[in-house]
């Protein structure tokens, strides 16, 4: 399958789809409750960065309202990275993308100079911030 051949060759993940699952499902037990409980459009100030990795393709959760809740909230820094070939699953659907635009955001030091943060960039397919 897809998602096992992405998760083959990302670094750091199980090789083992039954470990992964567990873990996948330890997680969703875990959080969901309490992620279910927050309404997320009464939370539009957040203190630290906020990014979005989002599926062009994501029919969970569709790009329209990812952009309006982008819009609306306030955060030192925030941005979107659209992923073109993805669909829910970013991590798994497109891994060395993911994982550039993983470190692009740990190694550039405008996303997390706060003091000259630049509160609106936009990450396109290429990685690069606007």
């Amino acid at each position: 399958s897809v998602m096992l051949t992405a998760i083959q060759q990302c670094e750091n993940y199980s090789q083992s789809i039954a470990e992964w699952m567990a873990d996948s499902m330890f997680q969703l037990t875990a959080l969901y409750p309490t992620i279910m409980s927050v309404d997320f459009l009464d939370r539009t100030e957040f203190q630290v960065p906020v990014y979005f990795f989002a599926g062009r393709h994501d029919y969970n959760t569709p790009g329209s309202l990812v952009e309006d809740y982008f819009k609306s909230i306030q955060a030192p820094d925030k941005g979107i990275f659209w992923f073109e070939d993805s669909g829910h699953s970013p991590p798994w659907e497109e891994p060395e993308l993911f994982r550039a635009r993983l470190l692009a955001i740990s190694q550039n030091s405008s996303v997390f100079n706060l003091a000259n943060s630049r509160i609106n960039p936009v990450v396109h397919e290429t990685g690069d911030l606007d």
